[in-house]
């Protein structure tokens, strides 16, 4: 145990410079070997969800815009061996934005076999236009995780993330997930407040009914933020982590895998892409962004696709971040396994959105302790655990 907790840089020589070694990591990290693209062909939506930080416009990626990225990856992936294309939006599977993933991922990878660059993709979607033949074509293009959002069972999820004509979502969605997830992995999250968090267990119930809990590839817990929406009842920092925590140990007794990953346990050298050198978030106009959270709100692009390489100085605030220059993250014993926690919720004065680690920090360890007991067989013994 000692040897372990050495190698993952939870105990180390008292000797050890720990602030020079953090700052050299976060340095580092700025410039990765591998690239990450964000690309959003709309910010349309088919889901009115009540906390929804977007403006949905009916916009669309034209011919030009995309053509346009298609010539800014090679230069965007020189020398580099990796590139990550998480496909977002807006609702990134509507139909009309579903064409525009399958064309321009072909041609990425093209690009990337003849720079010897490995491709993956990813994308976050509402589920409802996740169909079997979709996922068979999202599968042929690589891309290897699916995020799906149910914010508890249908009563509550339905308020929370309607159609736009207020029309319920539940059903459709769950009947995806149950015809996709041998097809494509699934990824589950669930963002909690004060207004759904007691209803989540509810849900892994009725996963469980439908034989879904082991198949999902991670569950994701996740604080409801409140970037737009003010009227909900959101959960501060310290009892976000107690319901957290508390909702992952329910999980665990479910089935779900819940590990150092999901818990966030595991040392990074930057805690979003954000931050690196190497990553851009394409909106459909062809506005570029450090982070998505901003998508549409021009006035914090850094650039245009038009002119890539003259970026503006909004780039600089991501690519200089330095958690040292917070009052209340510079002395906490968790900034060398968090390294500031999300950069947007600091650059933007967002103090709810920030999601620190700090709280029941100890029950969290005590979590992952119970699910690495020493035995061949773990996940029985994580359950008896509790």
């Amino acid at each position: 145990m000692q040897l372990q907790l050495i190698e993952e840089g939870f105990l180390i020589q008292k000797s050890s410079d720990e602030e020079t070694i953090l700052k050299l990591r976060m340095k580092l990290g700025t410039y990765l070997s591998s690239a990450s693209l964000v690309i959003a062909p709309t910010l349309d939506c088919n889901f009115n969800c009540m906390y929804c930080f977007q403006d949905h416009l009916k916009t669309y990626m034209d011919e030009k815009i995309q053509k346009k990225i298609l010539t800014f990856v090679p230069e965007f992936i020189h020398k580099k061996k990796k590139l990550h294309v998480c496909w977002f939006g807006g609702e990134p599977l509507l139909p009309r934005s579903l064409k525009i993933i399958d064309n321009m991922s072909y041609a990425i990878q093209e690009i990337c076999k003849e720079k010897d660059c490995k491709y993956s993709a990813s994308t976050s979607t509402n589920g409802y236009y996740l169909t079997q033949e979709t996922a068979q074509k999202l599968f042929k293009h690589k891309i290897n995780s699916v995020q799906i959002t149910l914010d508890g069972p249908p009563e509550i999820h339905n308020k929370r993330r309607a159609l736009t004509d207020g029309k319920d979502t539940f059903d459709t969605i769950l009947n995806n997930i149950e015809k996709t997830i041998d097809i494509i992995p699934i990824s589950l999250r669930i963002n909690i407040d004060h207004d759904n968090y007691l209803y989540v267990e509810d849900l892994f119930h009725i996963l469980e009914s439908k034989n879904l809990i082991g198949r999902f590839l991670t569950l994701d817990i996740a604080m409801t933020e409140p970037i737009k929406n003010k009227s909900f009842r959101y959960f501060d920092n310290k009892d976000f982590n107690k319901a957290q925590i508390s909702l992952y140990q329910t999980a665990k007794k479910y089935g779900f895998q819940i590990n150092e990953y999901v818990l966030q346990l595991v040392p990074v050298d930057i805690h979003c892409t954000a931050l690196s050198d190497s990553h851009l978030s394409i909106a459909p106009d062809g506005y570029l962004y450090k982070c998505r959270n901003v998508f549409g709100n021009t006035r914090e692009s850094i650039g245009h696709i038009d002119d890539i390489f003259s970026l503006n100085q909004k780039k600089d605030q991501w690519l200089n971040f330095n958690p040292y220059n917070d009052a209340e993250c510079k002395d906490c014993k968790i900034l060398p396994l968090c390294l500031g926690g999300c950069a947007y919720s600091k650059l933007y004065n967002q103090p709810t959105s920030r999601k620190c680690l700090k709280f029941h920090f100890e029950e969290r360890l005590s979590l992952l302790s119970k699910c690495y007991c020493g035995t061949s067989d773990n996940e029985k013994k994580c359950v008896d655990c509790y």
